[in-house]
């Protein structure tokens, strides 16, 4: 299986390759403390940071099941060189993300497959969603794009070399989704889907051609499974020593389950004898692209159109123009997606990138049925890179959508400008509905530094009399504590609320003494 050719007809510049990616640094960076306001989630993150660096850790979960430690752990790190700080807490997010640009970089010149690379950081540089989710120091923001480029790499030595042959990447695989699952449970769902995709792949072309990845995406399936069942029952109750011994142990594990895989690998497993009909292998993947549809299609494409995530992050509401706008180039993405997806379906070099897009769609339902933008992180990315490769092959036939990248990311680039050159824009709170009606808020990430001002001038840190969950507007106060302590008076109490009317600051703020 040739997953894909080599063959390309055009050429690019190798200067682009520098330019954008001197976008993207730039469009991460500037202002990265101001833009947008410290949501409280980042904000537990520093203040876990803070709490590691003085009594260490004593906990594997993050805030919760299915998050780790990671964030928290490359804060402390971060605030141990460059001291306490926004910038500080939310730089680890941004390194990591150039450093998975770089990754994949390496990878693509590696395999001279330049003119891709290309492609994909124009689809990345139009996209709302990666632009704006490196600038948030979340654990999946941080890590995603940075795990899956050595995913990516790995799968792809894995791919042109004989799989039993190769352990260093056997390893490097297993412990890439170790590590990124751990992260952020959703990480897991890239490898499950290739699991199913080459399952699907191989019964439908009755194909044994790539017997020993499958067994290698079996076994890792089974790494995913006892990980989760540990993230969700187990990791509370780890002390200290088991906290520092574990890494080891898992890497014991996975050089013996190496081991175990050049062993199973010489059996003479027949998977491609199972005659199971195509037509309903199709039926499968056809209901996972429904599902997809009914639960996720309506927030995918508020995804792609980019007005609804610039709502919440910037509290920055687009003219009905500029929806239209993106909204049009939403359908022609799609419409090219469509197109490719159904041209390539049936063909044996190229399916495979089908199945894992069909497949990926009917397990991400699995995890999750509600909509949350970070959540398509990955399903955004693993469309990039099939679209890319389609419009690398011959640009000229893609022109429409060529132009749909570029007027996006004139939208989007000018957005941008608008919100990072000044820190006093007018903004007011805002509610709405994303998906299948689910209300989202751009409250959380209003700038918090009219709040702090406001508290300091009346050396209060007591608030009360919220208008929505107290931990959004708690924690940053902490976290800006922690950086900038003020004087405080017991007397003192600061009412706040968001302003969903007047565009201003976001928030309306009182004081009241004691026996007001």
């Amino acid at each position: 299986m040739q997953v894909f050719s080599k063959k390309n007809n055009f050429n690019c510049h190798p200067y682009l390759i520098l330019v954008l990616c001197l976008y993207f640094l730039i469009i991460w960076s500037v202002n990265l403390g101001i833009a947008p306001g410290l949501h409280g989630d980042e904000a537990w993150s520093g203040l876990k940071a803070n709490e590691i660096s003085k009594v260490g850790i004593h906990n594997l979960n993050g805030m919760n099941y299915y998050t780790g430690m990671l964030q928290a752990l490359v804060a402390d790190l971060s605030f141990k060189i460059f001291g306490l700080g926004i910038i500080q807490l939310r730089i680890p997010s941004v390194v990591f993300n150039c450093i998975g640009l770089l990754v994949l970089g390496f990878t693509f010149i590696k395999k001279k497959q330049r003119n891709w690379f290309i492609f994909f950081l124009i689809i990345l540089s139009q996209s709302s969603l990666y632009v704006l989710s490196p600038r948030i120091a979340w654990e999946v923001n941080t890590f995603t794009l940075f795990l899956f480029s050595i995913l990516f790499l790995s799968l792809w030595e894995l791919l042109q070399k004989k799989e039993a042959e190769n352990k260093f990447w056997t390893i490097i695989f297993f412990l890439v989704n170790v590590i990124g699952t751990y992260n952020h449970l959703i990480f897991s769902s890239i490898s499950v889907s290739c699991f199913a995709a080459l399952l699907f792949w191989t019964l439908y072309h009755r194909s044994s051609s790539h017997k020993a990845l499958l067994i290698i995406l079996a076994i890792n399936f089974v790494n995913m499974l006892c990980l989760f069942l540990a993230m969700r029952y187990a990791f509370d109750h780890f002390n200290t020593v088991t906290n520092f011994t574990l890494p080891f142990i898992i890497i014991l594990v996975m050089y013996l389950e190496v081991l175990l895989f050049r062993k199973v690998v010489l059996w003479d497993i027949k998977i491609n004898l199972l005659k199971i009909p195509q037509l309903v292998i199709k039926g499968v993947l056809t209901l996972s692209l429904l599902m997809f549809s009914i639960f996720h299609g309506r927030a995918f494409i508020e995804v792609l159109s980019a007005y609804k995530l610039f709502l919440q992050v910037y509290s920055y509401e687009i003219s009905p123009v500029f929806q239209i706008t993106m909204l049009s180039c939403s359908a022609v993405f799609i419409f090219y997606l469509g197109v490719f997806m159904y041209k390539d379906f049936n063909n044996n070099s190229h399916s495979i990138i089908v199945f894992l897009i069909m497949s990926y769609c009917g397990v991400l339902n699995l995890y999750t049925l509600t909509s949350s933008f970070r959540y398509y992180l990955i399903i955004y990315i693993i469309i990039a890179f099939y679209l890319s490769y389609n419009v690398s092959k011959d640009p000229l036939k893609s022109i429409p959508l060529l132009l749909s990248f570029f007027i996006a990311f004139i939208v989007i680039s000018y957005i941008q400008i608008a919100v990072l050159s000044t820190s006093t824009r007018p903004m007011r709170a805002t509610k709405f509905y994303i998906g299948n009606d689910q209300i989202e808020t751009s409250e959380h990430f209003l700038p918090k530094e009219s709040l702090i001002d406001f508290l300091k001038k009346n050396k209060t840190g007591i608030l009360e009399d919220f208008t929505d969950n107290h931990f959004f507007i708690e924690k940053p106060v902490e976290f800006y504590y922690l950086i900038d302590p003020w004087e405080q008076k017991t007397e003192n109490k600061a009412i706040v609320k968001y302003d969903f009317t007047n565009p201003g600051t976001g928030f309306i703020l009182q004081i009241k003494k004691n026996g007001d």
